[in-house]
């Protein structure tokens, strides 16, 4: 009797250690699929540093953070003017074809005026956006980018507008193989308290190769109104970026915008790193 207890006893301790066993290997696997998911999910990034867009959308769900930068260098007449930032951003995937995404930038200004050197900092106003991809047929779709701002900057010291402003872009995206073509065309509303411009047109268009899995080089061209209403010339650039994807979650970029006219500034330099998860 007490030989059949003890074997009792030994066998529900086996089961015991064996359903451990068995929880712990469900635990670790569950693990391993969550990080594959994670690395090997497929990413979909806007084009920065690029000003023209992709309709590509995070999907149901995803997530996106991104911290984004931005430096201008403007020499004019002898005065010279550098124009920073940085950008955090954070995107979320209401749908499989629509994106929430706010921003909320922090600039730095400098202007040096034959040795007179003044500076100016401090955050600008918020940015929202949503993206809504209403067209996707044959590597081919279409994009509506509606945005919003919020007088969050000091318009007195030049970081904002000091009002709600909006614009509304149609993306459109044709992928060829490890090539893809975008072409953004957009109006906004710039309302502001430093009597400039309030009707803004905006147009570009962008192209990128993909070299290698990965890696990226992509280019832009691109013309905007002048936010300056006694300029009757309008800001034309031209920008050559390379995005490299050590992961699949996570994007590496750096990109450099060249002015075509004294518009646009001579140059911007435009770093960015992304992750997605």
């Amino acid at each position: 009797m007490r030989f059949f207890w003890h074997s009792e006893v030994l066998n529900q301790v086996a089961t015991h250690e064996l359903l451990m066993l068995i929880t712990n290997l469900i635990k670790k696997q569950f693990f391993l699929a969550v990080i594959v998911t994670l690395l090997l999910a497929p990413g979909a990034y806007a084009l920065h540093p690029l000003n023209t867009d992709d309709t590509g959308t995070e999907g149901q769900g995803r997530w996106k953070a991104e911290v984004l930068g931005k430096w201008a260098h403007n020499e004019i007449n002898g005065t010279v003017k550098t124009a920073s930032q940085i950008k955090t951003a954070i995107t979320a995937g209401i749908t499989d074809n629509i994106d929430i995404e706010v921003g909320q930038p922090y600039k730095f200004k400098r202007e040096d005026d034959n040795g007179a050197v003044s500076k100016v900092d401090g955050i600008a106003d918020t940015e929202i956006e949503l993206k809504w991809r209403f067209y996707d047929r044959n590597r081919l779709s279409f994009a509506l980018r509606p945005a919003l701002t919020l007088p969050a900057g000091d318009d007195g010291k030049g970081l904002g507008t000091g009002k709600l402003t909006y614009k509304l872009f149609l993306l459109a995206t044709k992928e060829l193989e490890q090539w893809a073509f975008h072409v953004n065309a957009g109006y906004g509303k710039n309302a502001n308290t430093a009597d400039d411009r309030t009707d803004i047109w905006n147009f570009s268009a962008a192209a990128e190769y993909e070299i290698a899995q990965g890696f990226k080089v992509a280019g832009e061209a691109g013309i905007y109104s002048n936010n300056e209403k006694a300029s009757g010339i309008q800001p034309v650039y031209t920008t050559a970026a390379v995005l490299y994807y050590p992961v699949k979650h996570i994007r590496l970029d750096l990109g450099l915008r060249l002015g075509l006219n004294k518009a646009e500034p001579d140059y911007t330099v435009i770093p960015g790193i992304a992750f997605k998860f």
